[in-house]
């Protein structure tokens, strides 16, 4: 690929409304063909969210709800290793979720 040649574009905006996940430009980590996010927070109208999406597939694969009242900092994007997806929450708590040995999906 040429550098800064465009291979994919999708309109996310309606599977972002239907699930109410708005990643953050920041908050974005590429593994494995995953983007690892987080989502809102800013509101009680758009919670604290995190997930996965399918480059491949282009679809989420995993959404899950953050308890947190504050948003995500902006210096804080999930981060993936060893099985783990890592998360810093806006209250300074660490999510950690370990990932389900037979598929692409967290506890």
């Amino acid at each position: 690929m040429k550098s800064g040649e465009k291979k994919v574009e999708l309109d996310m905006q309606e599977k972002n409304n239907c699930l109410k996940v708005y990643p953050n430009a920041t908050g974005v980590n590429l593994y494995n063909g995953l983007l690892y996010f987080n989502s809102g927070g800013i509101t009680s109208d758009i919670p604290a969210k995190i997930g996965t999406f399918n480059i491949q597939k282009q679809e989420y694969e995993w959404v899950y709800q953050i308890n947190s009242k504050k948003p995500f900092p902006s210096y804080t994007p999930p981060i993936y290793h060893s099985g783990r997806l890592y998360i810093l929450d806006g209250e300074n708590v660490l999510h950690v979720f370990e990932e389900e040995k037979k598929s692409n999906e967290f506890l």
